[in-house]
């Protein structure tokens, strides 16, 4: 999960300095569904804090 989550954020910035990039793009939908199956959840925003609250919950 962690790694799905960094893959997203570097997608973001990748597109914040090459927005019309057709890989940066398929990148970051990749890295978004991913992480929204991941997460069971509907929009990557949901993932993205599902995932961050998940992460910093302490290892059982």
């Amino acid at each position: 999960m962690q790694e799905v989550l960094t893959r997203l954020r570097v997608c973001r910035s990748r597109l914040g300095v090459a927005p019309e990039d057709p890989a940066a793009l398929r990148a970051m939908d990749d890295a978004a569904y991913t992480l929204c199956v991941l997460m069971c959840r509907p929009t990557v925003h949901e993932a993205v804090l599902a995932a961050e609250a998940r992460l910093a919950r302490p290892a059982q």
